[in-house]
């Protein structure tokens, strides 16, 4: 159960023989299988959102690659404080949606399902999710200390 301002949940997950660039055309491949919403996908990672339920305002899925290195997050988009280990849950079902494609497909597939998205992939150069998003104390200063803009016609 994660607690917070908002509540989320990161696992971090080293590839041992699978290359990061095939690991997310897995992850992509598995969030269309759980129904999420695809947000945003780069060379580098994606970032998805669940459907929204009776117990969910809807979490946001980012998953990026770094190097052999994979961090996934779970994070949730509403007012929520406390996640009841929804966040968790949901990293669970994307790896366990992973492993099941995975041992369905051979590795000449899974780097089809590579070469088929790339063309449509932001560069990594220009990925913007690694840019770290403005924390509560930001947002709050940002809000007292910034003058609103004005709109004059001329």
């Amino acid at each position: 159960m994660a607690i917070g301002v908002p509540p989320r949940y990161t696992e971090k997950i080293q590839l041992s023989t699978m290359p990061g660039e095939y690991f997310l055309a897995l992850a992509l491949e598995a969030v269309k299988k759980l129904d999420w919403l695809i947000g945003y996908k780069s060379e580098t990672g994606f970032m998805a959102f669940t459907t929204t339920s009776m117990e969910s305002w809807s979490e946001e899925i980012k998953v990026i690659a770094e190097g052999q290195t994979i961090r996934l997050t779970s994070e949730c988009t509403g007012g929520q404080l406390i996640d009841w280990g929804k966040n968790r849950r949901n990293i669970e079902r994307l790896l366990q949606k992973i492993e099941e494609l995975k041992t369905g497909l051979l590795p000449e597939k899974i780097a089809s399902l590579y070469e088929d998205l790339k063309p449509n992939l932001i560069p990594a150069n220009e990925c913007v999710l690694s840019i770290p998003a403005p924390t509560l104390y930001d947002k709050v200063v940002n809000s007292l200390f910034t003058s609103p803009s004005r709109q004059v016609a001329f």
